[in-house]
């Protein structure tokens, strides 16, 4: 999967796509790396000076439709879910969350890097700045970005404006729910870095976030496969060939891969190499994996600074006003809150992407649903746009259950 972004704010989530084709005979071979220029056709951008876009052809969103009620969330998921809606459920979801999302503007289109420059915290409201001011980062995690389980009691140490009480609850309430339909994989419980679903050679060069991905999203291609007839796969922007790689040697499916960078192409020829070379081999491999621990580099604010000036060319050399770094350096907590609120409307913002790629497939004659088929504890953004020619029903279900 792709994704893309800026300072300050999680990245933009994008939907990996699979052309499904019916093949014209064979045994199924290595994927084919392609090299390509081309660039995915309909993608969400940011225009400078303009808000997200929302809706094309003849489904473009409208504000000056009637509202019709937007569903409630399911019990127990927070967001709400895109499967059961109706194409003009769907359209009105596009709509409000339009309507949120201009409102705080503001918020979204903001840059951490302008925190100090241009005042952002003097552009909250007076009580959403008495309220957030002082709270620490797990405070403001709890308080509001979390939201509390069945039972559990979120406290507050004053009362908040009812106004930031709405947007958190309204942020969890518009959101696409991540939560999938089966339970925590167990892949990783004998090893954290490597999934027990699959076999050494295809784990090799591969993280556990990786792993996992390629294998759930290779399992739903093959199960769509199975139920549509079709063997042959084109994936696009396929990288290094990891999932191309698990489809074709691993699940028995035609794949070719396309990918831009010819960098890409080469090492992931070379990876198929060495994976064919390793499934030749009798004795299979379990290499034992060293997990680094993390590393963090010293704070140092003056260091950063005159780095900075020398980036841009100015004298690193220049008298600092110190007093004035140890006052910005004291609102740490201020720009901690104020991008927490970014966070906030994050996920309403990925959620306006992936339903206007949505509401663009069904507009042009396909089936189509969002699927949460990763765990979202090791890939939060899980979603996967399934699209088909014909309707399979309850076969979509199948599709987003875990196998045995």
């Amino acid at each position: 999967m792709r994704g893309e972004g800026r300072a300050g704010t999680p990245r933009l989530a994008s939907v990996t796509c699979c052309a499904v084709l019916r093949p014209p005979g064979g045994a199924p071979s290595a994927p084919r790396p392609v090299t390509s220029g081309a660039r995915p056709i309909f993608r969400a951008c940011r225009r400078p000076g303009k808000g997200p876009r929302v809706g094309t052809g003849s489904g473009a969103l409208s504000a000056q439709r009637a509202p019709l009620p937007t569903p409630p969330p399911a019990p127990g998921m927070p967001g709400v879910s895109a499967r059961g809606l109706s194409l003009e459920q769907r359209r009105q979801l596009a709509v409000n969350l339009t309507r949120v999302l201009a409102r705080y503007r503001s918020i979204v289109d903001a840059y951490i890097i302008e925190f100090f420059t241009d005042n952002l915290w003097g552009t909250l409201p007076c009580s959403w700045q008495e309220a957030l001011d002082g709270l620490n980062p797990p405070q403001l995690a709890t308080q509001l970005l979390g939201m509390p389980g069945e039972g559990e009691v979120v406290r507050y140490r004053s009362v908040w404006p009812l106004s930031l009480l709405a947007l958190k609850s309204t942020a969890c309430a518009l959101a696409f729910t991540r939560t999938p339909g089966f339970q925590t994989p167990s892949e990783f419980l004998e090893n954290p870095s490597q999934s027990s679903r699959l076999t050494a050679p295809f784990r090799k060069h591969v993280r556990a976030k990786k792993q996992h991905e390629i294998r759930r999203l290779g399992e739903l291609v093959k199960k769509l496969s199975d139920l549509t007839g079709c063997t042959q796969v084109v994936d696009i922007g396929s990288g290094q060939g990891h999932l191309s790689r698990f489809m074709s040697l691993g699940l028995g499916l035609l794949v070719k891969s396309i990918e831009g960078d010819q960098r890409l192409v080469q090492r992931a020829q070379r990876l198929d190499q060495e994976l064919l070379q390793a499934l030749e081999k009798e004795e299979k491999r379990h290499p034992q994996v060293v997990r680094a621990s993390p590393r963090y580099s010293p704070h140092h604010v003056v260091r950063y600074v005159r780095r900075g000036l020398r980036r841009v060319g100015l004298d690193p050399q220049l008298p600092l006003n110190l007093a004035a770094l140890q006052a910005h350096q004291a609102q740490e907590n201020r720009v901690v809150a104020f991008f927490s609120l970014a966070l906030l409307l994050a996920p309403l913002v990925e959620t306006l992407i992936l339903l206007d790629r949505l509401l663009y497939v069904q507009e042009q004659g396909f089936y189509a649903e969002l699927l949460p088929i990763f765990s979202p504890a090791l890939s939060p953004r899980n979603l996967v746009l399934v699209a088909t020619k014909r309707p399979l029903g309850e076969a979509f279900s199948l599709l987003e259950m875990e196998d045995s």
